[in-house]
């Protein structure tokens, strides 16, 4: 007897399933909120240089506003460069202290200007505190953005790996707690960052264990249920991730100072300390492994939550299956190219998961810098990902995956190709 079939006998989803599934599911909203929280973490703020200090006390400039004096000595559009102070003030003085005519865009052509020397100044009316604006990550320091982008996305790879191997070594479950642990470590450390230095490791971090926990989750989620419903489990479990999408955009719009967003999206991950009590292993892991006294009490265990008898020659059929032995072979990432057909099929793989990502988080991460409201824009990222999800459900089955798969990058190419015309007209104009 295979796990299949043990699985129709002991119902393909009944109420164990259900509520081991729905643990799973709800650890995808954590992952989630870490998977793109740099939208909001390392938003850049409008921002423009702060003016050197100066002595307007005994000239019509005492009462100034902040607002006016940025217009006089800040230039329009101009992020990284004011106008040298000591030039502007006596341009100021020959027009009589017409604030007016100074501010015109003719006047500041003959004016100097300079980077930044005192910092930076920041708008707080979308975000109160970011990483941008905290560690002043701007002008000629802009680099440090991008670079915390890559060093997350580099610490994602290094988690899809390391924990995909460990845990085909050490078990599902203990490398779904190290996932939790990690990130609750990294995550609380990052939020107390004092520099970038500091936050970047945790960041990496991050990524890894966030990453690694996801995919180890995934798997169980897939393994638990039988097989008409493990396509559909495989989607339900990426509209819960989506959803996280959705609730981080909630959490950013009424916690807009990065350190206390980062505290919310991370300490949420105690809870799961709790699954201690309630995850079971994987069953196929533990056959494998040869652990048959623990798979025959998960096994137990199903049965009775799903109101079923189990004959006792059932367990022992499955024992005696030699599919479920793993023997003496060990199998890793190099096992995917071993042979020219698995190999190919690899790399086809691989290449459309590079490209489904290069578009969505191509978006996702540059959806601060679209026309309209950043939270919305990045809630509308998660809705749609949800309607993706529940469409995919509808059309695999019929369709199958090869020929949804190729119709949905066919059309994802033509949107992003149109767009790009879309927006050389809106320049244009």
């Amino acid at each position: 007897m295979n796990l299949d079939q043990l699985s129709i006998h002991l119902g393909q989803f009944g109420p164990y399933q259900k509520q081991k599934y729905l643990l799973m599911c709800l650890f995808a909203l954590l992952s989630a909120f870490h998977a793109l929280n740099m939208v909001f973490v390392g938003a850049e703020p409008e921002h423009w240089c702060s003016l050197p200090d100066s002595n307007f006390s005994d000239t019509p400039m005492a009462n100034i506003s902040q607002s006016e004096a940025k217009e006089l000595f800040i230039p329009k559009a101009a992020q990284c460069l004011h106008y040298d102070i000591d030039a502007r003030l006596a341009q100021i003085k020959e027009s009589a202290y017409n604030f007016s005519d100074v501010m015109t865009a003719e006047t500041g052509r003959n004016v100097t200007k300079r980077a930044c020397t005192k910092g930076h100044s920041y708008a707080t009316d979308k975000y109160k505190s970011t990483i941008t604006s905290e560690f002043d990550l701007v002008c000629e320091r802009k680099h440090w953005r991008s670079t915390s982008k890559s060093i997350f996305f580099g610490g994602r790879l290094v988690g899809a790996f390391v924990f995909g191997q460990l845990s085909d070594r050490f078990g599902r479950r203990p490398m779904f707690f190290a996932g939790v642990l990690t990130l609750l470590v990294a995550g609380t450390v990052a939020s107390l960052s004092p520099s970038m230095l500091v936050f970047l490791p945790m960041y990496f971090l991050q990524g890894a264990a966030h990453t690694g926990a996801f995919l180890v989750a995934f798997t169980l989620s897939t393994e638990l249920v039988g097989p008409d419903y493990r396509v559909v489990a495989g989607f339900v479990i990426q509209i819960f991730y989506n959803l996280g999408y959705v609730i981080l955009a909630g959490l950013a719009y009424f916690i807009r100072d990065w350190r206390h967003l980062e505290l919310t999206i991370t300490l949420p991950a105690l809870l799961f300390g709790f699954y201690w009590w309630f995850l079971p292993e994987s069953l196929p892991w533990l056959l494998s492994q040869g652990r048959d006294e623990e798979a025959e009490a998960i096994v137990q265990a199903a049965a009775k939550k799903n109101g079923v008898k189990l004959d006792p020659e059932v367990l022992q059929a499955l024992k005696e299956e030699p599919a479920l032995r793993a023997g003496n072979r060990r199998y890793t990432a190099l096992d995917c190219v071993r042979t020219r057909g698995i190999a190919f099929m690899s790399v086809t793989i691989w290449s459309n998961w590079l490209v489904n990502s290069f578009v969505f988080y191509g978006i996702a991460l540059n959806s601060e810098n679209l026309s309209g409201d950043p939270y919305l824009n990045f809630c509308f990222i998660g809705g749609v990902g949800i309607f993706a999800e529940i469409l995919c459900i509808v059309v695999v089955k019929p369709f199958g995956r090869r020929l949804s798969l190729i119709i949905s990058m066919c059309l994802a190419g033509i949107v992003c190709f149109a767009a790009a015309f879309i927006q050389n007209i809106d320049t244009s104009g």
